[in-house]
């Protein structure tokens, strides 16, 4: 990113690792998510998110997503560098994944993503999801006719399942849907959108549908593989 023009991004999204201090490996795919300590984690974080501001546009806006590991961490070093003004919203994605939980607390089902923006005149098109519930006649010119605003608890996405086309066999890799929503909400066609810590690329992918134009990073050669076999092949090689 230090390569990159100041103020030429239009929309960031970040997985990036979870300090889950684990090393995720399947038959395909590897990559390590292990740390000295949280400050080690901390500072990785910070030195890559101060350049997310500088290359953002001022119409930009920044998605940065994580769990309850390091969430409560990450929150104030993105106040310090986005502003507490431009912090728009806590945005939950809940989803009902297989596993248990322990017997001392409540089964972990949900990621957080912190929704920032360059400015307050930044690019934001508006959802709307279906009522719940019919609409009589007598109020239903009460009601915006595509339904309402979306809010911030996202609970109609889900996790992958196991024989999902878009499946790629990478870990921690999100749905398709999940950037499709954001990438459509922030940005507009022929914009340009970055995923710092790309992964297995959906992201990218999601732009490439949407006519976004897309720049992906990441350091793991089986990310680089995976997210440049999708976007040259689409979803059909995965199942």
């Amino acid at each position: 990113m230090r390569e990159f023009s100041n103020e030429s991004i239009d929309l960031i999204y970040l997985d990036p690792p979870y300090y889950t201090n684990r090393n995720f490996k399947n038959n395909n795919y590897k990559f390590s998510d292990k740390w000295k300590n949280i400050d080690a984690y901390l500072e990785f974080m910070e030195v890559r998110l101060t350049e997310t501001h500088r290359i953002l546009r001022s119409t930009g806006s920044i998605y940065l997503q994580a769990d309850w590991r390091v969430i409560f961490d990450l929150k104030p070093i993105m106040d310090s560098i986005f502003g507490r003004d431009n912090f728009k919203n806590d945005i939950v994605w809940s989803y009902n994944s297989g596993g248990s939980s322990k017997k001392t607390k409540f089964a972990k089902k949900h990621d957080t993503i912190l929704f920032y923006t360059k400015s307050d005149t930044s690019t934001f098109n508006t959802q709307r999801i279906p009522y719940e519930c019919g609409i009589s006649k007598k109020h239903k010119h009460n009601f915006h006719k595509d339904g309402k605003r979306m809010g911030d608890s996202w609970n109609d996405i889900h996790t992958l399942s196991t024989t999902a086309r878009e499946r790629t066999g990478y870990p921690t890799q999100k749905p398709i849907a999940l950037l499709d929503r954001i990438i459509t909400v922030s940005s507009n066609l022929g914009d340009i959108v970055l995923d710092p810590f790309c992964g297995s690329g959906t992201a990218l992918k999601s732009a490439q549908n949407l006519g976004r134009q897309y720049i992906g990073i990441d350091e793991n050669i089986y990310a680089v593989e995976v997210s440049n076999k999708r976007l040259r092949h689409g979803l059909s090689n995965f199942y």
